[in-house]
């Protein structure tokens, strides 16, 4: 687990709201949103707009030098990783109606929680996602939008690349985070192939086997002694490893693994757990619309156009209307789509 240096007394905690750097589809986001949302946390929002390089910008290198989304800033505090942001704000929070995400580690939940988060993290999620949309036979109903294909996914990574080699001659103080983000690029670029693609997952295959069994266990509990809610992955509260579950399942969905995965009758336990996580408040609020190609990556991208372009109140207001009237074609042009 991530280890995150506290601050020595609450009385010492920042006292503003927190400000969440984050990306709409971004399986970590929906991980930190699930997390603030399940504690009950206000946050202040600021959409990063990856699909337009808004991740390159200078002022947003200066918060989080690796150009990754999610990002927290609470007053001076400044959190970069996903494992630490979530175990921060598990920390923060003092409602006693509220639940650890990561109970004491003393206890049996506390330590499957720990296990299940550290199983779930290790799968390559985004290897997976990006190998779906180049490889459309790896994949079965796949929400992914069709022009996210091999070629289209390739050139925006050298286009990616390319401009970062640019800005880091435009910026001497930040060459080295530029360059060093080039290379991690790149190494994502060598690895979008199909065996690999093929063994990620097989890992995640693996790891949902582990999964099941555990499902299992609960389920078995849960018949010997009926009583109150029906328990989650470790236990009867929803934990961090059901944060890492319940995120990965719903991007797998995306991805168009979800039958080879647990459809059609195979791993049940799973099944029926993502039809109930679905159901949470929380993630409905937090993560159900990441997969939503409009409220995900269309809408912010407009509004991240007109914020740049749009001269003051007239052009927000041209803005306000041209996202309208996109909202209206999109899903008149799509209506499959169900908000």
């Amino acid at each position: 687990m991530a280890s995150v240096h506290m601050p020595m007394s609450y009385a010492s905690l920042p006292t503003e709201v927190p400000m969440l750097y984050h990306e709409g589809a971004s399986l970590n986001c929906q991980r930190v949103r699930l997390s603030l949302a399940e504690k009950g946390i206000q946050y202040r929002s600021r959409i990063i707009v990856i699909h337009d390089f808004e991740h390159l910008e200078p002022w947003f290198l200066k918060i989080q030098p690796l150009g990754t989304v999610p990002a927290l800033k609470h007053g001076p505090i400044r959190m970069i990783e996903t494992e630490a942001i979530i175990l921060y704000l598990d920390q923060i929070t003092t409602h006693a109606f509220t639940p650890k995400l990561q109970p004491d580690l003393a206890t049996k939940e506390g330590q499957k929680s720990a296990y299940y988060q550290k199983l779930l993290k290790a799968v390559n999620v985004e290897l997976i996602v990006t190998g779906s949309g180049c490889f459309r036979n790896l994949t079965a109903n796949c929400q992914l939008p069709s022009f996210a294909n091999e070629t289209f996914l390739k050139n925006n990574i050298e286009e990616e690349v390319e401009k970062m080699k640019r800005l880091s001659n435009k910026h001497p103080d930040l060459r080295y985070e530029y360059l060093n983000m080039s290379e991690l690029t790149q190494a994502r670029l060598q690895a979008l192939n199909e065996p690999e693609v093929i063994d990620a997952l097989e890992q995640c295959n693996k790891t949902l086997n582990d999964v099941e069994s555990e499902l299992a266990k609960r389920e078995q509990e849960y018949n010997s002694n009926p009583s109150g809610e029906k328990p989650w992955l470790c236990g009867q509260n929803f934990t961090i490893a059901d944060i890492y579950l319940s995120t990965l399942l719903h991007r797998m969905v995306l991805a168009g693994q979800k039958e080879r995965l647990w459809g059609n009758g195979y791993r049940p336990l799973i099944a029926s757990y993502y039809e109930r996580v679905r159901r949470r408040t929380t993630f409905q609020e937090s993560c159900m619309w990441a997969n939503e190609v409009y409220s995900s990556v269309i809408l912010p991208m407009m509004t991240y156009k007109a914020r740049k372009s749009a001269p003051y109140v007239i052009g927000f207001a041209a803005a306000a209307i041209g996202i309208t009237i996109g909202a209206m074609i999109y899903y008149k042009g799509f209506p499959s789509i169900k908000r």
